[in-house]
């Protein structure tokens, strides 16, 4: 051996290159249309992944008392994860196609649980997004809005609606904050609505991402 120091050395360097971790990949994700990662800050979607146990707990308990016979349904070790700079939409499937229960959930702060429903209905896209507490949107192609009556009114703002939305945005009612979202982002297009991207339509992510906006505390 020549240099038992350059030897060393060299191996050190080597065995590091190889334990240490990948670079993470910070590029847009091609598959997400521009316009939600521009103006939602949507990041990634990962599909068939399984949340932490702490946040798997939090799902489960949440689901038992607020819906418990689709916590019966839900699969929570099969989930969809949207990625948002504020926070994360985590989605378990229910035994209907397009049937999901949602956790909204940003670390430190509260999190919601909803109903959602996704899907055709006599070749028309409809998609309802439901709180335990009754209060939702539902939006059929064609048809409009159902239930308004339902859905909050009043321009309450949670703490990640400046995040969401930015420091100029004029605070808005949940339902009032979707029909924006749609009207300035796909100028009111039932079509671009209905859009699926990784098997999450475009209008259930904007009522998602607005819950959350206006709601998180």
């Amino acid at each position: 051996m020549r240099n038992p120091v350059l030897y060393y050395l060299g191996l050190i360097l080597l065995v590091s290159a190889c334990t240490a971790e990948p670079a993470v990949d910070l590029s847009a994700d091609p598959s997400i249309p521009a316009l939600l990662q521009n103006k939602l800050k949507l990041q990634h979607i990962k599909t068939q992944q399984r949340a932490s146990a702490t946040l798997e707990h939090l799902f489960i308990e949440k689901a038992e008392a607020q819906f418990p016979l689709f916590a019966q349904e839900a699969d929570f070790h099969n989930l969809t994860i949207l990625h948002h700079d504020c926070f994360d939409i985590y989605l378990s499937p229910l035994d209907e196609p397009g049937d999901y229960l949602a956790l909204l959930h940003s670390p430190g702060r509260s999190t919601r649980l909803l109903f959602v429903e996704w899907g055709l209905q006599n070749g028309l896209y409809y998609q309802q997004v439901l709180a335990a507490n009754g209060e939702g949107i539902r939006y059929f192609e064609g048809m409009g809005f159902e239930g308004e009556e339902n859905a909050a009114t009043y321009a309450y703002v949670g703490s990640l609606y400046k995040c969401c939305y930015g420091l100029e945005a004029a605070p808005l009612s949940w339902l009032n904050r979707f029909k924006q979202d749609w009207t300035e982002l796909l100028q009111n297009d039932a079509k671009e609505l209905a859009v699926w991207v990784k098997g999450i339509p475009v209008g259930g992510i904007l009522a998602l991402y607005g819950y959350a906006g206006v709601y998180l505390d």
